[in-house]
This record gives structure tokens, C-alpha cells and sequence, in this order.
């Protein structure tokens, strides 16, 4: 899986991780949201940003549920 991550993150970032970046800083969720996207189609990653956590009321984690589009329903 490591490869397939390694591999996505090259495309990306020789495709649109480099589209209008001036250099400066770390990227924006909004910039990095296309590696995301490729990621989470990997099995077995789990992006965060593309899912919404419920709880509980003991705190416990209730449901995980996708908040994009292109995130699976199950990583």
C-alpha cells in the first residue's frame, strides 16, 4: 500500500499538487483536496477530511460517514 500512496502523491504533485503555488507555505485543505481524493480511492487509507465522525453520548464513536463524493463508503 505504502507504493500506491508514494505513487499517487508523485501524480499529484506533478499534475495539479503544483498548479498555481507560489512557494510559500504549506497548502491549503482546498489545494490538497485532489490528493485526498486519489488516496482515499487506495484501500485501506483513510482520510479523514472526507468523512464525518458522530458520537455518542459517552463519547464513544456512534457512525463514520463519507462527506465527499469520491470517498468510499468504507476505507
Amino acid at each position: 500500500m505504502i507504493f500506491e500512496v508514494i505513487e499517487a502523491q508523485r501524480d499529484w504533485r506533478r499534475g495539479e499538487g503544483e498548479k498555481g503555488r507560489k512557494g510559500e507555505g504549506a497548502l491549503s485543505a482546498g489545494e490538497r483536496s485532489g490528493l485526498w481524493e486519489r488516496l482515499a480511492q487506495i484501500p485501506g487509507v483513510y482520510v479523514p477530511a472526507l468523512y464525518e465522525v458522530s458520537y455518542a453520548a459517552d463519547g464513544t464513536i456512534a457512525a463514520i460517514a463519507p462527506n465527499h463524493a469520491n470517498a468510499p463508503r468504507r476505507c
